[in-house]
């Protein structure tokens, strides 16, 4: 899988990671629902695989666990200094497909609230 693909399939799985508990159910009913790669149903579901690492690092960073979040980022060989606006970027990708396909858009027969 080459690097375009990759970053696709980490930032779905960030998408992903908490939709079990926005849904209330577990997230391997969920997952089995959705038709996403094998990298990316090992990561959630088996907290496994070749893109776990990758979630793993971004938890350690939204826990504010410095030295676990260090140690990850090493490993995966990812620049320390670059990662908040990395972060930031991908909060506003995900923002920005919520808000595109989200219930609450009226073409989605949503509504807007008031």
């Amino acid at each position: 899988t080459g690097g375009a693909a990759r970053q696709s399939e980490a930032f779905l799985l960030g998408v992903f990671s908490l939709i079990a508990v926005v849904v209330g159910q577990p997230m391997s009913t969920v997952i089995g629902q959705v038709p996403i790669s094998e990298d990316v149903r090992a990561g959630l579901v088996e907290r496994a695989g070749r893109l776990r690492p990758i979630l793993d690092c971004v938890v350690a960073y939204e826990r504010g666990e410095w030295e676990s979040f260090t140690a990850r980022a090493q490993e995966l060989g990812l620049d320390e200094a670059a990662f908040p606006g990395l972060y930031r970027e991908a909060l506003s990708g995900t923002a920005e497909l919520v808000g595109t396909v989200g219930p609450d858009r009226p073409e989605a027969g949503g509504s807007l609230p008031q």
